[in-house]
């Protein structure tokens, strides 16, 4: 199996992940803006998420020839959504520089320099307009199962800032998420090397845990988590 036929695999494993994928577009839909552009949009999960929750305009951008065609689809009777297949180095001049918000959900760590996609990011926004990413922390959770997905990192907080910085963003948020999440991780994908799949376990998760864990991350974020939320904005043109 390809590489892009297994992450759209596993894509569509994660949509069974109902309250996690709510969790994620609730935590992420504030920053979006009138004009947001989201970044591997995958299959449109959190865009649907998004346009139930009133976004009233969406780009989404993929750079999977497969996944622009699942999208296109998906939308395709949705005026206020707009797809584009993602090569930010050769078309750089036909992006603009508009956005009010660029968001990019478990993505930065399946690209090999990530730096110049958050200096895209920071190139295609309008002054005032803020990066938002979602991205799995911690190298020492790194497992088999990220790189058969295509991962080059797991991020720490230090790395992430810097990526975040040099690309020209001042930073309004960093924090880690789904503490829980962290123990899942180590267990299930470090140490006994499972793959995401779809069924009882991952219901029960879904059902049971994220839920508490959400809760309870409303008023206490965690010391370490299975992934890290950072906001960036753009300051100056």
């Amino acid at each position: 199996m390809s590489l892009d036929n297994f992450q759209t695999e596993i894509l569509e494993v994660a949509r069974s992940a109902h309250n996690y994928r709510k969790w994620l577009s609730r935590l992420t839909f504030p920053y979006l803006g009138d004009n947001p552009l989201e970044l591997g949009a995958g299959l449109g999960d959190f865009a649907g998420e998004w346009l139930r929750m009133g976004a009233s305009h969406l780009t989404l951008s993929e750079n999977s020839p497969s996944r622009v065609t699942a999208l296109t689809q998906r939308f395709r009777d949705f005026d206020r959504v707009n797809i584009r297949s993602l090569n930010a180095e050769e078309q750089l001049e036909t992006w603009g520089s508009n956005y009010s918000c660029v968001i990019s959900l478990n993505v930065l760590e399946h690209i090999e320099d990530d730096t110049a996609t958050i200096r895209f990011a920071h190139q295609v926004l309008r002054p005032g307009g803020v990066f938002v990413a979602f991205v799995p922390a911690s190298n020492f959770l790194f497992s088999e199962f990220d790189k058969s997905i295509g991962h080059h990192r797991r991020y720490s907080k230090d790395l992430l800032r810097v990526r975040v910085i040099d690309a020209g963003f001042q930073i309004e948020e960093m924090y880690y998420v789904n503490l829980a999440g962290w123990f899942a991780w180590l267990f299930g994908m470090r140490l006994f090397r499972l793959s995401p799949k779809d069924g009882m376990l991952l219901t029960v998760w879904d059902r049971l845990v994220i839920p508490t864990t959400m809760a309870a991350e409303r008023f206490i974020t965690p010391p370490f988590g299975q992934s890290l939320f950072v906001v960036g904005k753009k300051v100056t043109e």
